[in-house]
């Protein structure tokens, strides 16, 4: 990636000198005596450097150029600047109309000081506008690397209760069993603050993956940076476990919650809690709205059923 980009650079300060070293020969005695700084200031840039060139110098080099350009030079490089804007999509199709009258109008032709103006104001929005998308590129890179290592560790955390799970009984030559596990609020409690976070951390993935092109650099930097992640995962992982201990109250009751099972019943009814465990935990996380909607039906409820209570005698 990096030589591509020492390649693009090398390629751009090619091109500027090649233009720079043909306006040099439009120039008259006299252009070049008024616009000596000028010209001294653009050697630096293109002659006297390696090849190397930045964008930050590419632009300083157009900018330079624009008051020694003779008119035909200036409107050939206005139109294909107004036409790349267009293509690029910054400027709308009426803008670009409107630009073209203004500037190219032959019954009332601009000035060349109008022009110079314009063309000056388009090559500023241009650069702001490749700056603006640069940046917003190497921030979707950092975001990416952030969000893998993020995913590495959530994913090894998630897959403890499941690793558990599977292995406690053949590890223990059978004498501890899921069900052991089940039955213990710690475990439970964990193994839902865990996928709760999944679940959160998931949800940050596909927000990120849907909507890439669109996020702008505020956005990337401040909804995708370390500590609004960690915060949205704390979110998710505080309200699995309070939807887990919802279903464990029997708040939450039916075949799609949890069941209350007894030691002596058949594995496959634990298997399948575990199961109800990971699953509602993980869309506890994955929702921010499912567990205060839940929290605010189960207080509408309870004050129901406060006001339905027959006085005391």
């Amino acid at each position: 990636m990096e030589a591509e980009k020492y390649e693009h650079r090398k390629a751009l300060k090619s091109d500027l000198s090649t233009f720079w070293v043909w306006l040099q020969g439009q120039l008259t005695e006299d252009a070049k005596a008024r616009g000596a700084l000028l010209i001294t200031e653009l050697n630096g840039l293109l002659r006297d450097r390696g090849e190397d060139f930045s964008w930050i110098e590419a632009i300083r080099a157009e900018l330079l150029m624009l008051p020694l350009l003779p008119e035909p030079a200036l409107d050939s490089q206005m139109r294909r600047r107004l036409d790349q804007a267009q293509r690029e999509g910054t400027i709308s199709p009426e803008r670009y109309a409107e630009a073209i009258k203004r500037f190219f109008d032959k019954d009332a032709p601009a000035s060349l000081e109008v022009k110079r103006e314009g063309y000056r104001a388009l090559l500023t929005e241009l650069h702001q506008y490749f700056l603006n998308r640069r940046f917003r590129r190497d921030q979707r890179s950092e975001t990416a690397r952030v969000l893998k290592w993020f995913t590495i560790w959530i994913l090894v955390l998630a897959l403890l209760p499941i690793v558990a799970f599977s292995l406690i009984e053949p590890l223990t030559d059978g004498w501890f069993t899921p069900k052991y596990l089940m039955q213990s609020l710690l475990f439970c409690t964990a193994a839902a603050g865990l996928f709760g976070i999944l679940g959160a951390f998931f949800s940050r993935l596909v927000s990120f993956q849907s909507r890439l092109q669109a996020f702008g650099f505020e956005q990337l930097l401040n909804a995708f940076s370390a500590q609004f992640i960690v915060v949205r995962c704390a979110m998710g992982m505080f309200g699995a476990v309070i939807f887990y201990f919802l279903m464990r109250s029997g708040l939450l009751g039916g075949t799609l919650f949890l069941e209350e099972l007894k030691f002596e019943d058949d594995s496959a009814k634990f298997v399948a809690n575990f199961a109800k465990l990971i699953v509602w935990s993980f869309i506890a996380g994955w929702s921010e709205r499912l567990v205060p909607e839940t929290l605010e039906r189960t207080e509408r409820s309870a004050k129901s059923s406060e006001a339905n209570k027959p006085p005391a005698a």
